[in-house]
């Protein structure tokens, strides 16, 4: 009688055991998880704040005067008053052009 209320009582310490330690176990793991997420998402942040600055660089740089007409020329050539723009037209121009 008092060896089966002896390992009733031990079986019973068990399960108490297990009952304190499952919970604080799965909160760590759920801790470690959302802190692997967060350094995720941390570096996310910091790449699209490179991102960010790097537009913003470029976007200065187009604002200047003389990117403005440099862009103006190159791209859409297009000129100064009174200048005179020439086109060339080759194969090479229009194969790069078909490819983009």
């Amino acid at each position: 009688m008092k060896k089966s209320i002896f390992f009733l009582l031990i079986a019973l310490g068990f399960i108490l055991i297990i009952a304190i330690i499952y919970p604080i176990k799965t909160k760590r793991q759920k801790i470690q998880r959302e802190s692997i997420k967060t350094k995720v998402y941390q570096m996310r942040i910091k790449e699209e704040k490179e991102k960010n600055d790097k537009l913003k660089n470029e976007i200065l740089s187009i604002n200047e005067k003389n990117n403005i007409e440099k862009i103006s020329r190159e791209n859409l050539n297009m000129g100064k008053k009174g200048e005179k723009v020439y086109i060339f037209l080759n194969d090479e121009d229009d194969d790069e052009k078909e490819n983009k």
